[in-house]
């Protein structure tokens, strides 16, 4: 059998693999069916190309559209028992195949409409244009007979708006994971100083400017604070013009798979987007890895950490609220230890790569039996 998605983009023409959420998350997937199937990513390019890596081979078909590209590959790649997979539901394209599956991965039109529209009378009438956006989400939903979401504000979004379930349509919530190198870090270092991490893609919807200011005064008021921001993107310079690179505020870019080691040398990981969140990857494994964490209550994140057990939650947007929660941990080694190892006890069971594999072997599973 084999599992083909649809991307918008996996692989540069070189050979390299493109640095991002859902280009990881295809990366895991592939590796989490090993062995039950062949697993392809199909994407538009300018010209024909094939790559092969790890778990996966990538594709690149010149076509104009996704549309085009799905067309493709119904038609030429796909036999009758394999599984045509949506790497986003946003996907511009339509398929009346039973065996598909779309992947939400947050709702995003939870945000302010400046972040994700530069639509002039979008900004001007926020409120009828996020209705109106609503509305379109659902016309896109019904592109697709079954989704995987990573989070529950996602499922409840769409119970409130449609009979989703009285359709032959289904729904499965399979919130992200944390790989096993992170529950098996050690604890930071213990040499009076704190380390915060914030690994994101520098996108100012991810809270990026609120966090550099913050920083900024944290840095100010406590001599033995660092910060490092791990990421890239096009808020980098707007950051760095408040926040600039120091031997106490490291800019960096890794790899997914050197995130370990990073997360070894911080005590604190700090995810404070605005919106448009699902199960953060990256709060995730900062719990994984029992380091305390701080995020806004946004999306999935209040799915995953409970204000004061296992985390802090903070609400978006707001500069003084994010500064007192990680002065907070910054003053106090004792409530680090504790949410880390609250945050670390209530990951490993169901948010470990095991249980997400199993999970995503179970749909696949009855998606091909249709």
């Amino acid at each position: 059998m084999k599992v083909v998605a649809i991307v918008a983009k996996y692989a540069r023409p070189d050979g390299t693999r493109e640095i991002g959420g859902v280009e990881t998350y295809m990366s895991q997937l592939a590796g989490a069916l090993r062995g039950n199937c062949e697993f392809f990513v199909y994407q538009a390019a300018a010209k024909a190309f094939e790559h092969q890596f790890e778990n996966l081979t990538a594709v690149g078909h010149p076509v104009a559209s996704c549309q085009a590209l799905v067309n493709h590959v119904e038609r030429h790649v796909l036999g009758a028992a394999d599984v045509l997979l949506f790497s986003n539901e946003q996907h511009e394209a339509v398929s009346e195949r039973q065996r598909s599956v779309a992947i939400q991965h947050g709702i995003y039109w939870d945000l302010p409409v400046a972040y994700y529209s530069t639509n002039a009378l979008a900004r001007r009438f926020g409120g009828a244009y996020k209705a109106f956006d609503n509305w379109r989400n659902l016309r896109r939903l019904r592109r697709h007979r079954n989704i995987v979401c990573v989070d529950y504000a996602y499922q409840t979004w769409l119970h409130s708006v449609t009979d989703f379930h009285s359709r032959e349509r289904r729904l499965w919530v399979i919130p992200n994971h944390a790989s096993a190198e992170f529950f098996e870090l050690d604890s930071p270092p213990q040499d009076g100083s704190v380390s915060i991490l914030f690994a994101r893609r520098f996108m100012s919807f991810r809270g990026t400017r609120l966090f550099v200011s913050v920083a900024a005064r944290l840095l100010a008021a406590h001599p033995l604070v660092r910060v490092t921001l791990s990421g890239d993107g096009p808020d980098c310079a707007a950051m760095q013009r408040i926040l600039p690179p120091s031997e106490r505020a490291k800019y960096c870019r890794v790899d997914h798979g050197e995130m370990p080691a990073l997360m070894r040398e911080h005590h604190i990981v700090v995810v404070p987007s605005l919106g448009s969140e699902g199960t953060s990857l990256s709060a995730i494994e900062g719990l994984a890895a029992g380091r305390a964490v701080v995020a806004s209550a946004v999306g999935g994140l209040p799915n995953i950490i409970l204000d004061g057990f296992n985390g802090l939650l903070v609400q978006p947007g707001d500069q003084q609220e994010l500064y007192l929660a990680l002065q907070s941990l910054v003053n106090s080694a004792e409530l680090r230890n504790r949410l880390g190892q609250a945050g670390r006890a209530t990951c490993g069971a169901q948010l470990g790569f095991r249980a997400w594999a199993g999970r995503w072997r179970a749909v696949i599973a009855q998606v091909a039996a249709t």
